[in-house]
Formats: C-alpha cells, structure tokens, sequence
C-alpha cells in the first residue's frame, strides 16, 4: 500500500491550544478556555509531538522549510513574497508528483484570497497539480479528494482560522491590541484569540471525518501542525522576526496520524522540528529516497514515534528578516537546544530607520504594523542583542542568563553562525505582486 499524505497547517496556531499536550502556563487563566477535541482525537490515534519547533516566525519562510525540509538560508525563501525558494530545493509536492501522487493545495483564506500559497513568486505551490483557494473544507476541496481516490495522493490543507483578526474585524481586534498595550493587561486579546482558535480545530475534524466517509483515513498519513504561534503580551504580540523566538511564537503543535506506523497514544517528548516532517513522511510512506541537490537539514522522526529513545536534542533553528530588509543578515536568528536557547536580535540603525521611513509613508498603516515599530524601538534601546535562556529551569524566558554562560552562549553562536553560512545562494528577488502585495497588507504583514 502507498499510502496518502494530508499536511493540515493551522496558522498562527499556538501549541498550548492543543489541549493534549496540557501546556498552562503561558496563557494563565485563559488556559482554562482551550478546547481542541479533533486535535486532541487525532493525537490520541497516532503521535503528540509536545516539543516541535518552527523554522521561521511568518507564513512563508515556515512553510518553505516545512516543504523543503531545509533552513531559510539554503532554502533562501526569507520574504513574504519577493523571494522564492531556491530552483534547486524541491518541495514535498514536487517529491510526491514525481512518486506519481496526485497533488492538490486547499490554502489560504475567506473570499478566495490564496495569498502567499496562489502566487509563482514564493514557489510554494510548485508540484501542485490542482489549487483551491477558500481557507475552509469547502466543496471543491471534498470533491478533489473524492475524485482522487485510486491512486496515492498528497493534499496540503491551510487555513487562517486561528490568524489576525481573530474572528471578529481588524478595527475591533486594533482596539483590543490598543488597550492591552496600555493597560499590561492581555487578558481580553487572549481570551478573543483561544476562542477563535476552535475554528482551526473544527476544521480538522471536518477534513478528518471526510477522509472516514470516504474509506481513505486509514491508509492516510495525516500531519496537522501550525507554521507559528502568537505571543499575545508586551513583548510579542503578534509574530514575527521582532522577538519572534519566543516559546509561544517559535513552538508549534503536532500531531501525526498513521494507523500501521505511529501507534495511538504515543507522545514524544524530545525536541524536534519542522524540517523533520519532509523525510519523515517519506520514510512512513515507503518512498525511495532520492539524491538531493541540497542535502535536507531534518530527519525522519520514525524512530521517536517507534519509541526509540533520542540520544541528544537535534538543534533547532529559527531565522527571521523584516520584510524591509534587503535580505542580508537577518534581524532574528537563534537556536533551541532542548535545555537551551540561543537567541541574536541584530537591530541596527540602518534597519530601525527603513522600518520607521516606511510607517512615514503610510500614516493609515494597521495597528499591526505601529506595534511592530514600537517593539523594534523597544528593542534597539534596551541594547539586548544576546539573550540566552535555560528552559529548564526558566521555561517562561523571564531571565536573560547570557552573562552566567559565557561558555554555552560562544558555543551557540558558532551554531547560528554555521547554520547562516549554510545557504545555497540560488534565490533570487522576485518582482513584486500588486494583488499579493494587497492581500499581505489586509493580513497584517506589510505596513
């Protein structure tokens, strides 16, 4: 049996709003309002992965790593939408082609806008035979995997239930935004953003019920994860490379499904990471592994799920450019351990100034994008470029401990070092979209 392979992403989906995983601590009371039962119903069926990490802290560098299985410097997809992946990274859906899958993208959002997903400049659509674009399990979506059963397929699920603005208008979540600034006190944005998060989870079990009906769950791999979290306090807010290495940002839920390979009621607890996913699907479906122009960074995580225990957490790192930059050194980069987390926030003059230069010619920006500027002014004057924290001991990162470990912080940042040195060099600057560009702006990304 060739088995099929469903990629839910949830955006924007925090890994405390997995229920299963009982993670508390970092939503405070509002923990008490997560409700996940399809997530949890389908981790209870095959693997909870509690400790994942994501590659980037925005949509398409995420999910460039997520397709490729490599880190944003090989596979050079830093910006929203002016650079694509490199030519010589090949994407799952291309993998799956080749393997003769039927290939489809359900992505986006409401009222047709596929943003980043629709668009040749990212390449992350490339090997999908088939897009649709709703941002719900709509008809075409169920219709394409009725027709497709037969012969082995690949459908990459995304939605942006869980995103800004959290189900209610942008004006509306501004002024909450607004007030939680303000007052210190978050507890409204919270509540507004767990909440809305069950729409992320109904629609996993509105894709996971359908597979049922049509006789195909139990020979489907399905792998339902988020590309980023959400910070909802002072110091993230939102995501993003501005302070975007944060645990509720960078940590992302997991959960694989796969009745002959991940026996129900497994949990992983060790450390691993986006870029795991690519070969790990490859190895669960059986499918040959191939020469690879660009070695993959991740590997398969079928041992953890067969129980073998890891012999050291694999390093996990996270890169993040403003979308003002001119795509050299990036503003965020940094590396989890597993015990540690290394984290270089590298704002410069040069980048605060093309930052605030842009908000200038755009006084009717989004809240989003004045947040965004405050933080960065924040974060330029605390002159905090290194920050170190063990999560061991600290897991809410209330202490910067990069004075105490001069040994671990040199030894981390020769990590980061090597990882951006690793870049293939292959991508280049797109031309810009205005339609892309105008559907970026409406989700907050661009100012």
């Amino acid at each position: 049996m060739t088995p099929n392979i469903l990629l839910i992403s949830l955006d924007t989906l925090r890994f405390d709003c997995l229920a299963a995983i009982g993670e508390r601590r970092f939503l405070g009371p509002q923990a008490d309002l997560v409700a996940s039962p399809h997530l949890d119903r389908l981790a209870a069926g095959g693997a909870l992965f509690s400790q994942a990490v994501s590659a980037a802290p925005f949509t398409t560098p995420s999910h460039a790593s997520l397709f490729t299985g490599l880190w944003l410097s090989q596979h050079g997809a830093h910006h929203q939408y002016k650079t694509p992946i490199a030519a010589d990274a090949r994407t799952l859906a291309e993998r799956c082609f080749a393997a003769g899958y039927r290939t489809a993208q359900s992505a986006g959002r409401a009222d047709g806008e596929g943003v980043m997903f629709a668009n040749a400049a990212t390449g992350l659509g490339r090997g999908c035979e088939t897009s649709m674009f709703a941002g719900r399990v709509d008809r075409a979506t169920k219709k394409w995997l009725q027709k497709a059963r037969g012969k082995p397929w690949f459908l990459f699920f995304h939605t942006f239930a869980a995103h800004w603005p959290y189900g209610t208008t942008g004006k509306a979540c501004e002024r909450l935004f607004a007030d939680a600034w303000d007052s210190g006190d978050w507890s409204a944005v919270r509540e507004l953003y767990v909440r809305n998060a069950r729409g992320a989870d109904a629609m996993v079990g509105e894709l996971v019920d359908h597979l049922a009906d049509l006789g195909e769950l139990d020979r489907t791999i399905v792998v339902a994860l988020s590309d980023h979290g959400e910070g909802l306090h002072r110091l993230a807010p939102l995501h993003g490379p501005i302070h975007g290495g944060r645990e509720e940002v960078i940590r992302v839920p997991l959960v694989l499904h796969a009745p002959w390979a991940a026996p129900a009621g497994t949990r992983v607890d060790a450390q691993v990471r986006t870029v795991d996913i690519l070969p790990t699907l490859f190895e669960l479906a059986g499918l040959p592994p191939r020469e690879e122009a660009l070695p993959l960074a991740g590997w398969s995580l079928a041992p953890l799920i067969r129980g073998e225990a890891a012999s050291e957490a694999r390093p996990a790192f996270f890169t993040g450019h403003l979308n003002d930059d001119a795509f050299g050194e990036p503003l965020l980069s940094g590396v989890r351990t597993g015990r540690w987390k290394f984290i270089h926030d590298d704002c410069t003059d040069e980048k605060l100034k093309a930052f605030e230069d842009r908000l200038a010619k755009n006084p009717g920006a989004a809240l989003k994008a004045d947040l965004r500027g405050r933080l960065l002014r924040e974060m330029h004057a605390a002159n905090e470029p290194v920050k170190l924290f063990d999560l061991e001991a600290d897991p809410l990162e209330s202490h910067n401990v990069a004075a105490e470990h001069p040994d671990v912080v040199a030894e981390l940042s020769t990590l980061v070092k090597a990882n951006l040195r690793s870049g293939s060099g292959a991508a280049i600057e797109g031309n810009e979209d205005a339609a892309l560009e105008e559907q970026l702006r409406a989700l907050g990304y661009l100012t």
